[in-house]
């Protein structure tokens, strides 16, 4: 060794002089000096050279200087001969002692040990560095006992762990003596810690013991605090990748390391700024760094069995320092964290480490944002390994790192966690598949083990958690059909006795108002103050990033910072199911110590709960192979509502009614059959009759025996998804005697995640029944639908309703289209096997279940959609050749037209064209002759049978060799059918129609075509009256009498309103006939050929807005839809559904028992539907229900005494209530007693028995007119259509009502009498009404500023505008009641038929 020298000796200098105090040292390259005495307080130190410590002398050595650089080498022992004296270094001054900048990469700030070549520092060893106590430690002890046997000595230092949910709770005790494993200390302990072995049952145990460190070791290297300012020293290892100046062309770039071994950091780190105590910082990106230039020389941090203490800031940080190695070190009160390692950190070894008391750094305290930390934290995405490490106590969080791909082999386990708010903290990682192996997480005051926003499956072996509020929880971020989680081969316990009622009964979460989860008074999760422990909490899929991770942030560090903070606590739903299915599998675990009432009666615990924020999608979750050791039935699962539930759900929640259990093997349930039972909530219409289900009061919930419910979801993948709500969605199920009902009202909206209602609904299929689906609205173009069974053994079939009977087309997992059979499908066909009956307007279709978990697209088939009206009998019609001239005309095959619909009265066909590439079905109704299968009731009138759409051939359902329905180009077939849709809009207007069809064409309403309700242009239908029609109207001297179709189609078929107005066109005797005729005022009557020829009828009949009775068009009221719960218009009339009505022409006392035949074809009437009794005494149900106390909104199908079935009662919802009373009440005009209503059936309703509404009398028609929207008369002038200013944020409280925030600028068109006005919000391009009192009318000069013309608005000052499609609809009960309309000899006749056939006609 060159030039070797003591430090004491003046030769060694070259002043021939010892440095003195405060002086700037420097140790040139060629010096080695040997530090044998302890030199006075330096400034700066700068090591060229060599220093090294001088083991052997007498007297303890120490180095105190300002700040330390090292080029060269420091030494204090080595690896195999340990310094055994005493040696310190003191890093000195405050915060504005100078600081150290050596280029632009490295501001080291004062107070600092700079590390750009090698140091080396190893003290004596010592045996353990912490171990566990081996029973618990009560306030006031003064002697502790250990797992084992120390050396520790007197006076040195020890910290005890915390065990309760505060992390603070950890205690600096001094030794006083040792006499083997038991320790006296010189004062006693403040706080319990806990220590013991907790028999889980079959001779197995687990333990939890709180941990003990040695503080003290020979080699010291600390920051000098003054004034108790928290700011301390710090150390960093670096690397120089810059040319520096002087630098040596050919010579290695300066790179330094560390390796440390039984040495004590003490005060270090700075509080409030970034610098750790010790922090490693590379530059592996850098093409100029030693880790891209030449990795095998690149140097091995290691620090082993060392210990820090009193920390002012992070413990260790590594940036850019791979293979970093941590073993067996002790840190005492971190700050942010005890470890950080970056993303580019990685291949790190962390081993046997204990973190005790990591704490918030006082910076963080004031933000006004939620800053996550951890005492373990790895941004890297793997580690070499992670195990046996131990977090006691942290502020925030334990661990939070990427858990590591799923396999056999794992490097991270059996790692410990207790005392945090949240124990381990599992990032987003994509990796399909991530697994956390051999975790124990107790007393963790949110939840044990965690996750958010989880893109990949996950999976939890082998672990442990106890005392936690929360033991497992996992919420995903993740749109697959194949989610999963998995907990297996785990323990998982309530309340062992690990901690106590006075500090542990209340959780600690982060929420909006409270960024530290400080709170003790409060429990801020989703289970709130009435929740103790919860072992495991359902799994939870949403579609918004609550992390920056998943979401964004302008600085994401670290990633787990929440992005909004209303999404808080953790475990509060953020965003809507964005999956088609998840499942949560839990096997061969271990459930125990689970009490009802846990300290107290106000708090409770259980094993299994449903997360109360979540109202939209609970995944099911499977058992199998469970033990139960001391634990409360009662406190088995928990399925309550809690305020915060009951808020989101209202009535009808998804996520909570259709909550799904599966007890594979009977061992949750503790059943000896061996057998699977299903667990569904309190929703007995998911369960089935006893004895196969019975009630559990204890869980709030019903067991099923051997009952194969399984999950669906239906899924609306057409553009109008988010725009439209087509819900409640209706599932019955057959099983021939008792039908059973259950609704899906799809996602509530999310405000603060931004995200809101879209067409998806779950629902429950049982395996071997047929279900019968319905949608409150028209079922949207497209749809997508799963049946989550893996057994290809379990089969269910069900039948889907459409309120038109278009054609729709079947795949399987996207491929071709099946072809549709001759029969219904049953439960031995294959998947995807239908058929479609337009009688019942039903599309019938087979689920069958695959491991692969198949799905099915059902898409109505594009079309131009034409209703002509014609001069003609319904016989003359089906002896025709209409449907040939047709086609020749518009130069299609026959075979692309297909007649869905007809009836009499001059006859009104509707007609569906379809493209050729789709051409591949059979046609709805054969034209070539009228139906052979017939029937002529008692009134005479013709009931036409309507075969089942088909193939003759077909019997299994297989999928055709055509077009697939996502192949087609559909450019191309808009274009083919816009061809056509321009040739019969032409043909119709010009008279050229009757010529090629040889028959007078009276009306055509032709909707333009589209697909999946894309096509570009207006789909609003041109409603065309031929010019020969209106000429023979104003020359004919004889009475007219025939019918015009208006519809409105949207979307292909998506939304179909089709009115049916029977307009009375009559000569001069007639009008005088119609003179004697008075209707009521509120009646407006519609006389204008040239408005309805036009398409634009503004004139107003009553119909029922949001609850009253207001004014609408007249395409409000749907004839043709014999499924509607609402009123026809007969001539100037309303009348309810079902009723005589008699035409103005005739005498005000002709009864309809008196009408002749020939009256009956000379003047339309609605023939009355046959009468079904409607019960008023609620029903008790046949087995006993515990929740009897909740009103029973769901209703069930009747037998009658010939066994066949009877129509339900129609089916209502919070949305129709009022529509519907309110149709009740015009029942009832001529009588003024109230009337009782038995409701059977809702589409958000609670689960118990039937209740009866009281309807009050009838109002007057002048209440009526009040609440009617009108013409402005001159009283209202001021509020006249223009420009108005929202002033005020108002929430909708109907469908029909538009969302205004304060400032939103309005079109307003429509004005009435009472509080309402209509218009579109500019904002939002949404049409509806808004209340007057909400907004102010913008001044002429703001017009101008804003470029705005009033005078639009002139033209239309006595019209009332339509209201937007979904407002206008009444909220009708769901349909499947009345069948469609059949011809009559004059009128269509309302023919009323059961809702579905029994499933012995299937």
């Amino acid at each position: 060794m060159t030039n070797v020298s003591l430090w004491s000796d003046p030769n060694t200098w070259a002043s021939g002089q010892l440095p003195k105090a405060g002086e700037d040292v420097v140790i040139n390259g060629t010096r080695y000096i040997l530090l044998d005495i302890s030199p006075p307080a330096l400034g700066s130190l700068t090591i060229f050279g060599g220093l090294e410590f001088l083991d052997g002398t007498s007297n303890a050595l120490e180095l105190s200087v300002l700040s330390m650089i090292v080029w060269g080498r420091l030494v204090i022992g080595n690896w195999t001969n340990p310094f055994t004296g005493s040696a310190t270094i003191t890093l000195r001054g405050d915060r504005y002692s100078f600081s150290s900048i050596v280029d632009d990469d490295h501001f080291l700030g004062n107070k600092v040990m700079a590390v750009f070549g090698e140091v080396q520092m190893h003290g004596v060893p010592r045996s353990p560095v912490w171990t566990r106590l081996a029973a618990t430690v009560s306030p006031g002890d003064t002697t502790i006992t250990l797992t084992e046997t120390v050396t520790w000595q007197p006076g040195e230092s020890i910290v005890l762990s915390p065990t309760e949910y505060e992390p603070g709770q950890y205690e600096t005790l001094v030794i006083k003596s040792v006499s083997g494993a038991q320790v006296t200390l010189t004062a006693g302990a403040k706080y319990r810690h806990f220590a013991g072995s907790i028999n889980i049952g079959g001779g197995r145990s687990v333990s939890f013991r709180s941990a003990v460190g040695l503080l003290d070791r020979n080699i010291i290297v600390r920051g000098e605090i003054l004034d108790g300012s928290g700011y301390g020293g710090h150390i960093v290892v670096s690397e120089i990748v810059a040319d520096l100046a002087g630098a040596v062309a050919g010579v290695p770039k300066p790179v330094g390391f560390l390796n440390a071994s039984f040495v004590q950091f003490n005060n270090l780190g700075q509080n409030s700024m970034e610098h750790a105590a010790i922090y490693f910082e590379y530059f592996p990106t850098d093409s100029r760094s030693i880790w891209r230039r030449n990795i095998t020389a690149a140097p091995r941090n290691r620090l082993y069995s060392c210990a820090f203490s009193n920390l002012w800031n992070y413990g260790v940080k590594a940036e850019g320092a791979p293979a970093i190695q941590l073993v067996n070190n002790l840190f005492h009160r971190a700050f942010r964290a005890s470890i950080y390692l970056d993303g580019t950190s990685v291949s790190a070894t962390l081993v046997n480490n204990l973190m005790i008391g990591t704490t918030r750094s006082p910076d963080l305290l004031n933000i006004p944002w939620i800053s996550p930390f951890a005492a373990v934290m790895v941004q890297a995405s793997y580690m070499t390994r992670m195990s046996g490490n131990v977090v006691a106590g942290s502020e925030d969080i334990g661990y939070q790192f990427y858990p590591e791909v799923c396999g056999d082999k794992t490097n991270y386990y059996d790692n410990e966690v207790y005392g945090a708010v949240i124990g381990v903290f599992l990032y987003a990682t994509h990796v399909g598949c991530a697994q956390a192996v051999g975790f124990t997480a107790w007393a963790n005051a949110h939840v044990g083990i965690f996750t958010v926003d989880q893109p990949s499956n996950i999976r939890v072996k082998n672990a442990v958690v106890a005392d936690n509020h929360q033991g497992i929880n996992l919420m995903f971020f993740r749109a697959y059909p194949d989610n999963q989680a998995i907990i297996e081969n785990s323990v998982i316990l309530g309340s062992v006795g690990a901690t106590t009622c006075q500090y542990s009964k209340l959780c600690r979460a982060y929420y909006k108002g409270d960024h530290t989860a400080s709170r003790r008074d409060f429990c801020a999760s989703t289970f709130g103050n009435g929740f103790r422990r919860i072992g495991v909490v359902t799994a939870q899929y949403l579609n918004r990033g609550k992390t920056c991770a998943m979401d964004f942030l302008p600085v994401c560090d670290p990633p787990n910072t929440p992005e909004r903070l209303c999404s808080m606590p953790f475990d509060l739903r953020y965003g809507l199911p964005p999956s088609p299915y998840g499942r949560l599998d839990i096997t061969d675990t271990t459930f125990g110590y689970f009490q009802y009432n846990d300290c107290d009666a106000n708090t409770r615990s259980a094993a299994y709960a449903w997360n109360p924020s979540q109202p939209d999608y609970t995944p099911p979750t499977y058992f199998k192979n469970i033990k139960w050791f001391n634990t409360d039935v009662k406190a088995k699962i928990a399925l309550e509502m809690t305020g915060m539930s009951l808020s989101e759900c209202g009535l009808l929640c998804d996520g909570y009614h259709m909550i799904l259990m599966h007890d594979l093997d009977g061992s949750f349930t503790e059943n000896p059959l061996g057998k699977e039972i299903v667990i569904t909530g309190n929703n007995p219409v998911l369960a089935d009759y006893s004895p196969t289900c019975v009630a559990v009061p204890a869980w709030n919930a019903y067991q099923c025996l051997d009952f194969k419910l399984r999950f669906g979801i239906m899924l609306n993948t057409g553009p109008d998804s988010g725009t439209r709500k087509i819900g409640p969605y209706r599932i019955m199920r057959y099983d021939g005697v008792n039908n059973k009902t259950h609704f899906s009202a799809g996602p509530y909206d999310d405000e603060c995640a931004m995200r809101f209602h879209y067409g998806r609904f779950p629902y429950a299929f049982a395996a071997g029944y047929d279900h019968d689906l319905q949608f409150t609205s028209s079922a949207p173009d497209t749809l997508r639908t799963w049946w989550f069974s893996y057994d290809d053994t379990e089969v269910a079939t069900a039948g889907l309703f459409y309120r038109e009977p278009d054609l729709v087309a079947v795949q399987s997992n996207g491929g071709a289209v099946i072809t549709q059979l001759f029969r219904y499908p049953t439960l031995q066909d294959s998947q995807g096997a239908n058929a479609q009956n337009p009688k019942t307007r039903r599309l019938y279709f087979t689920y069958r279940g695959s491991k692969s978990l198949s799905y099915l697209d059902l898409s109505i088939t594009p079309a131009v959609k034409v209703s002509m009206t014609m001069s003609m009998s319904i016989d003359q019609f089906f002896g025709s050749q209409i449907v040939y001239n047709l086609a020749v005309l518009l130069g299609v095959d026959p075979s692309q037209i297909k007649v869905v619909s007809v009836s009499d009265a001059s006859v009104a066909v509707d007609f569906r064209i379809f493209p050729k590439i789709l051409n591949t079905a059979q046609p709805i109704v054969e034209t070539s002759a009228p139906p052979s299968s017939t029937s002529t009731p008692s009134d005479g009138s013709i009931v036409v049978t309507v075969p089942i759409v088909g193939n003759t051939g077909s019997t299994s359902g297989s999928a055709s060799g055509g077009a697939t329905l996502n192949s087609i180009d559909v450019t191309a077939v808009l274009a083919e059918l816009t061809v056509v849709y321009d040739k019969l809009a032409a043909a119709a207007a010009s008279g050229t129609l009757s010529t090629a069809l040889q028959v007078t064409v009276i009306s055509v309403i032709i909707t333009k075509p589209s697909i999946n309700g894309t096509n570009g242009t207006d789909t609003t239908p041109a409603v065309i009256v031929p010019a020969s029609v209106i000429k023979e109207f104003n020359t004919s001297t004889d009475e007219l009498n025939w019918p015009l179709i208006i519809g409105l189609s949207a979307g292909g078929g998506a939304v179909i309103l089709i009115l049916l107005v029977l307009v009375y066109l009559q000569h001069k005797r007639a009008e005088e006939k119609e003179k004697a005729y008075q209707p009521k005022k509120s009646h407006k009557r519609i006389d204008s050929l040239q408005a309805i020829t036009s398409g634009k009828i503004y004139d107003t009949v009553p119909v029922f807005v949001h609850g009253e009775h207001g004014a609408a068009q007249v395409e409000d009221i749907d004839e043709h839809d014999p499924e509607e719960y609402d009123m026809v218009l007969r001539g100037s009339v309303l009348t309810p559904r079902g009723t005589t009505l008699i035409s103005p022409r005739q005498s005000q006392e002709k009864e309809e028992k008196h009408e002749s035949k020939e009256s009956v074809a000379s003047a339309p009437v609605a023939i009355p539907a046959p009468k079904t009794p409607v019960d008023s005494t609620p029903k008790t149900p046949k087995s006993p229900n515990p929740f009897t106390e909740k009103a029973s909104l769901l209703g069930k199908n009747k037998l009658s005494s010939n066994g066949e079935r009877k129509p339900s009662t129609p089916m209502i919802s919070p949305l129709n209530l009022q529509e519907v009373l309110d149709s009740e009440q015009q029942l009832q005009n001529n009588k003024k007693e109230p009337k009782h209503l038995l409701i059977k059936d809702s589409s958000r309703g609670v689960l118990g028995q039937d209740i009866s509404v009281q309807i009050p009398p009838t109002p007057t028609p002048a209440t009526l007119d009040k609440h009617s929207m009108s013409k402005m008369d001159d009283s209202d002038k001021s509020w006249a259509p223009g420009y108005y200013m929202s002033i005020t944020e108002y929430a909708p409280q109907f469908p029909d009502e538009l969302v205004l925030k304060k400032g939103d600028l309005l079109a307003i068109t429509d004005v009435s009498k009472d509080v309402w006005c209509m218009g579109t919000n500019h904002r939002t391009n949404q049409r509806g009404s808004a209340m007057k009192s909400c907004l102010r009318k913008l001044a002429a000069d703001e017009e101008a500023i804003m470029n705005l013309d009033s005078s639009v608005f002139v033209s239309r000052a006595n019209q009332v505008a339509p209201l937007p499609a979904e407002a206008r609809r009444p909220k009708e009960p769901i349909p499947g009641s009345i069948a469609s309309p059949s011809h009559v000899g004059g009128a269509p006749e309302m023919n009323f038929i059961p809702a579905q056939e029994p499933p012995t006609r299937r």
